[in-house]
């Protein structure tokens, strides 16, 4: 069970200390219901009114996501970092086309159709490259939508974690 004591004590970011499915103390509950700001407040889910990312969703569109506790069978829990009113953890949606490929290194350049960045395929792994060299492996557990010039989607992924 995670409390709030270790995580005041720890000094993390709360969706770092906290992992959906989480199983979190009444002082923790208490601080979501009664000292945060809440955007949704009912009897078995609570959600922080501020956001903490903007994720794209499926249908392209830029939304926030809240950290949000849910009970279940009488027990609180973390549900992660979800869009305003649900309680289902948010998934990041990336939308790329590819520019060109490496095939001596084994790399794939792709274009974000929405934004200024550059991602690397190399192997099983998604790399930023927004200072025109790769600047970091892309955090796991976004979805990557390959799409073809008229925006038509040719396949998807998710992305892994570094050690997988």
């Amino acid at each position: 069970m995670k409390t709030f004591k270790e995580w005041a004590a720890c000094f993390r970011h709360l969706d770092i200390y906290l992992k959906p499915g989480d199983e979190i103390d009444r002082e923790m509950v208490d601080y979501f219901k009664n000292h945060a700001l809440m955007r949704t407040k009912k009897s078995d889910c609570v959600q922080f009114r501020e956001p903490v990312e903007n994720f794209m969703n499926a249908k392209q569109k830029i939304r926030s996501t809240h950290a949000t506790i849910l009970q279940k069978d009488g027990q609180w829990i973390y549900a992660g970092l979800c869009f305003p009113g649900k309680a289902k953890p948010a998934s990041h949606h990336i939308f790329v086309r590819e520019t060109f490929r490496k095939t001596d290194f084994g790399m794939t350049f792709f274009q974000n159709i929405h934004f200024p960045i550059t991602y690397v395929k190399h192997r099983d792994h998604w790399y930023s490259t927004l200072s025109g060299k790769i600047d970091g492996i892309v955090r796991s557990g976004l979805i990557i939508h390959i799409v073809d010039k008229n925006g038509r989607e040719l396949s998807s992924e998710k992305t892994i974690p570094w050690d997988e």
